[in-house]
């Protein structure tokens, strides 16, 4: 058994299987000089090892779907919320219900979840950093790191915003 953190090779291969990933460039073929499907990510198997299999996420979308369209009711700024400033983007003006996308921690930004753009057609796609992450203020103060304070940030961002209903 190979062993690269725990992991046979035939375990990553299923793996790789699974996710829809090129763990190495294929060899090119005499018809086309590249079997690489140009729609398929492609990422080297250290890059995976070196991530420890976060690249998996981003990974397994097709690049098309990173290409960044903006429609052209975009609009961004800066919500007041206890502790600081959050930075916020709303995208699309669709009639459905909003969506506030909330991002992991700690640290995260919002930038992972940018793929959510394409639902903009169909409603708006509001994207924040939280407090303390990304283009928000980054304040040194540990008592603000609690529940009810980021449910308080929701909701001043929701007033913000002037949205009555939203998807979390």
């Amino acid at each position: 058994m190979s062993s690269s953190c725990g992991r046979s090779s035939g375990s990553r291969r299923a793996l790789a299987r699974a996710s829809s990933l090129t763990l190495r460039r294929p060899a090119p073929t005499a018809t086309t000089g590249s079997n690489h499907d140009e729609n398929r990510p492609w990422i080297h198997r250290r890059q995976v090892l070196a991530l420890g299999g976060a690249a998996l996420l981003t990974a397994t979308v097709p690049r098309r779907s990173f290409v960044s369209v903006r429609p052209a009711s975009t609009r961004d700024g800066y919500a007041h919320v206890p502790g600081g400033r959050v930075w916020w983007r709303q995208i699309g003006s669709g009639s459905g219900t909003p969506l506030l996308v909330l991002h992991g921690g700690p640290g995260a930004g919002h930038d992972y979840l940018e793929p959510l753009t394409t639902l903009a057609a169909e409603r708006p796609v509001i994207f924040y950093d939280q407090l303390g992450c990304g283009r928000s203020d980054k304040p040194d103060q540990p008592k603000l790191w609690q529940v009810e304070r980021f449910v308080r940030e929701v909701d001043a961002l929701r007033r913000t915003l002037n949205v009555d209903r939203m998807i979390l």
